[in-house]
């Protein structure tokens, strides 16, 4: 049923997702985030910065890089894109059906910025000035019509499910020791179709469930892939 909805293509830099209509998103994106109608997705590997967080250093900014990219795709805009210094080797699909419901999750990761919520900053940024590329990037798509509410819900629960999975993991904060929760500049993203609606998709229910384990499974398997 997702395969109706999009056109998944990975390459050595990325990871696109082409809609086959104008299809609600709610994301983090560096370009094209908020709650948006989007017709490509794009979560694009970019070089490693050797000074992400320096001010002295003239760095492109995010924007120029990926409306380069969008361009050399040919991808159908608007656009939603997330960066990510990750290898496209960490990338992982995981999908789950239950009824006529699909959901899946699209994710890369890689932990050299690892960090746990509340760590203190590494340095106050200017306003409009972007930190480095991020590390853990989730995609979550379903068939279904999410509510707006529903599509902030889902965010909630993907970020306590990478929290966990980090937890679990015990994979340390640098700047604290304790366990991370994530990275520094992590992205995430869901998108929904136009199918039964769905206004409610918290830990209570069987949509939050698959949605949570697709998530888990991915992340376990790629940061075990980054680990290893």
């Amino acid at each position: 049923m997702l395969e109706t909805l999009r056109e998944l293509e990975l390459f050595p830099r990325g990871v696109v997702v082409r809609f086959s209509q104008p299809t609600r998103l709610l994301s983090s994106c560096v370009v094209g985030g908020g709650l948006q109608r989007v017709r490509s997705f794009l979560n694009l590997q970019v070089a490693s910065n050797p000074a992400p967080l320096a001010l002295d250093r003239d760095y492109p900014p995010p924007e120029t890089t990926i409306e380069q990219e969008i361009e050399r795709l040919e991808l159908a805009t608007p656009v939603a894109a997330m960066m990510t210094a990750a290898s496209m080797d960490s990338f992982r699909h995981v999908r789950r059906e239950f009824g006529k419901i699909c959901i899946e999750a699209l994710l890369t990761s890689g932990l050299s910025n690892a960090r746990r919520a509340g760590d203190p900053a590494d340095q106050a940024l200017p306003a409009g000035r972007s930190g480095p590329p991020g590390t853990i990037n989730i995609l979550v798509g379903t068939n279904v019509a999410l509510s707006p509410a529903a599509m902030a819900e889902a965010l909630i629960l993907i970020g306590e499910v990478k929290a966990a999975v980090m937890i679990d993991l015990a994979y340390p904060s640098p700047a604290s020791g304790r366990p991370a929760t994530g990275t520094g500049t992590d992205s995430a993203g869901v998108y929904c179709g136009e199918g039964a609606r769905v206004d409610y998709c918290g830990k209570h229910t069987l949509f939050g469930e698959h949605l949570a384990g697709a998530v888990a499974e991915a992340l376990e398997s790629s940061v075990a892939w980054y680990k290893g």
